[in-house]
C-alpha cells in the first residue's frame, strides 16, 4: 500500500511538472531553460527591448552568446562597414537591417549616417557579423578590412565600390556607371552586373571583373588583374608594375 502510495506522488509530482512548462510556452512571455553541468541556456523574450531585439532568441552557451537583432536605418544612399562580416544587401523599397552576432558585439555596434562600425574603444577581432540590409537607394559601398558583400537586384544609374584589405564584393543588377577602387588583395565579381562605363582603380594585388559595353578607363598598379567579360568601345588603360588586363577574344 505504502508503494503504490509513494508511486502515485511521483507519478503526479512529474505531471504537475509537465503541465506547468506547457503553461508557460501556450502563455508566452519570458523564460529560460538551463543546464548548468552541460553549460548552456536558451532565452525566449516575446516582448523584447532593444538589448535583446524584438522577439529575439538569445543562445547562450559557455564562449558566449549570439543574438539576432535589428538596427534602424536612417535612408543613407551610401553603406560603410568597419567590422569582419558578411553583409547581403537587396534593393528594396523597405528599408529593413538585421544583424548577427555576438551578444558583446552588437552591444557596442553603431549604426549612424550609412555607417555601421564599434563605438570607441570597443574591438573584438575575433567576432564575425551577418548582416542583412534591405533599402531603395544605397548606391556607395566602403569596406575596410575582412568583408564579404553580396548586392542583389541593384538598379541605379551609379555604383561606387571603395575595396581595402581582403574585402570581397560581388554584384548583380544594372547600373549605367561604375566607380571601382580596390587598395590591397580585395576582389570584385562584377561579371553579373550590367554596366555602359567603369573607372577601375586598383593598387597592390586586387583582382576584378566586369564588362562595361562603352567606356572603360583602368589603372592598375602592382600586381593586380582586371578581367572585361565585354570589349568596350573605348578603352584606355595604364599599368605599373606586373598587372594585367584583359578582354574577350584577346590573350590574358
Amino acid at each position: 500500500m505504502i508503494r503504490t502510495l509513494i508511486t502515485i506522488s511521483v507519478v503526479g509530482f512529474l505531471l504537475s511538472i509537465a503541465c506547468i512548462a506547457g503553461a508557460i510556452g501556450l502563455a508566452g512571455g519570458p523564460f529560460s531553460i538551463r543546464d548548468r553541468a552541460k553549460g548552456w541556456a536558451v532565452e525566449h523574450t516575446e516582448w523584447g527591448d532593444h538589448k535583446r531585439g524584438r522577439h529575439g532568441i538569445t543562445i547562450t552557451s559557455d564562449d558566449g552568446e549570439t543574438t539576432t537583432r535589428d538596427f534602424t536605418w536612417q535612408g543613407a544612399d551610401h553603406l560603410d562597414v568597419s567590422p569582419s562580416a558578411d553583409i547581403v544587401y537587396t534593393q528594396g523599397p523597405v528599408a529593413k537591417l538585421t544583424i548577427f552576432g555576438p551578444t558583446e558585439a552588437l552591444d557596442n555596434l553603431r549604426v549612424r549616417d550609412g555607417r555601421i562600425d564599434y563605438a570607441g574603444g570597443y574591438d573584438n577581432d575575433d567576432a564575425r557579423l551577418k548582416i542583412i540590409l534591405t533599402a531603395p537607394d544605397v548606391q556607395a559601398f566602403d569596406l575596410a578590412g575582412s568583408q564579404k558583400l553580396v548586392v542583389e537586384s541593384y538598379k541605379q544609374e551609379k555604383l561606387s565600390l571603395d575595396i581595402s584589405g581582403d574585402a570581397q564584393v560581388s554584384v548583380k543588377g544594372v547600373a549605367t556607371s561604375l566607380r571601382l577602387d580596390i587598395t590591397g588583395d580585395g576582389s570584385a565579381d562584377l561579371a553579373d552586373l550590367t554596366l555602359d562605363s567603369a573607372v577601375v582603380d586598383i593598387s597592390g594585388n586586387g583582382q576584378a571583373s566586369l564588362g562595361p559595353r562603352e567606356s572603360a578607363k583602368i589603372d592598375v598598379s602592382g600586381d593586380g588583374v582586371v578581367k572585361l567579360t565585354a570589349k568596350p568601345r573605348i578603352l584606355t588603360q595604364d599599368i605599373s608594375g606586373s598587372g594585367q588586363v584583359s578582354q574577350p577574344g584577346l590573350p590574358d
